[in-house]
């Protein structure tokens, strides 16, 4: 009885602290703080990177940020109720140095006006269903002229892969390429960068 009483007690302080996983019908297996994994089984867009651009303005590209929570995700045996927990998936660092070398790349700076893009990959999520893997990014964009905000948006990428095995490597590719091409395509962040907002 007393040891019953103590699982029982365990548990209440795990979901209380936050290390709950949601129940959804007993099917969701994602964390509490990220998307769903129905939301991450979505289709992500196809896009293609359009060649460099140089801009007019000067800009100065900072490093991407990283405020995304860990653990990234879980990895479990399979995709089935009868699934079991195998590890978590956490990380530091390497796709935000990938997209600020791919940014530095993409946006090439003129020689008029200083403009500063700053950035933050604010939500990285990544989950292992017996070798489908299901993911989705958020990322914030930030121009700053003059000490002042004039824009900010932020981009959503999602990805998935079937059949593999591996962890973020496997799906960056493609969520980098989104986030990419959408800032690409944002009249509205090429106005601020080249001073038109």
């Amino acid at each position: 009885m007393v040891a019953r009483n103590l699982i029982i007690a365990t548990f209440a302080i795990a979901l209380a602290s936050g290390c709950g996983i949601k129940v959804n019908g007993g099917l969701d297996p994602t964390l509490h703080f990220h998307s769903s994994l129905e939301q991450l089984k979505k289709p992500g867009v196809r896009a293609q990177l359009a060649p460099a651009k140089r801009l007019s303005a000067r800009i100065i590209i900072e490093p991407v940020a990283g405020y995304y929570p860990q653990p990234l995700g879980l990895v479990y045996s399979g995709g089935g109720v009868s699934r079991k927990l195998r590890r978590q998936y956490t990380l530091g660092g390497t796709p935000e140095r990938r997209l600020t070398r791919t940014l530095r790349q993409v946006f090439q700076p003129g020689s008029g006006e200083a403009v500063l893009l700053t950035s933050a990959l604010v939500a990285l999520e990544l989950y292992n269903l017996g070798g489908h893997l299901y993911s989705s990014a958020a990322f914030e964009a930030r121009v700053v002229r003059k000490g002042h905000e004039v824009y900010t948006a932020r981009y959503y990428a999602r990805a998935k892969t079937v059949g593999r095995r591996g962890g973020l490597s496997a799906v960056w590719p493609a969520l980098e390429t989104q986030i990419v091409a959408q800032l690409q395509n944002d009249p509205k962040l090429y106005a601020a960068l080249e001073g038109r907002r």
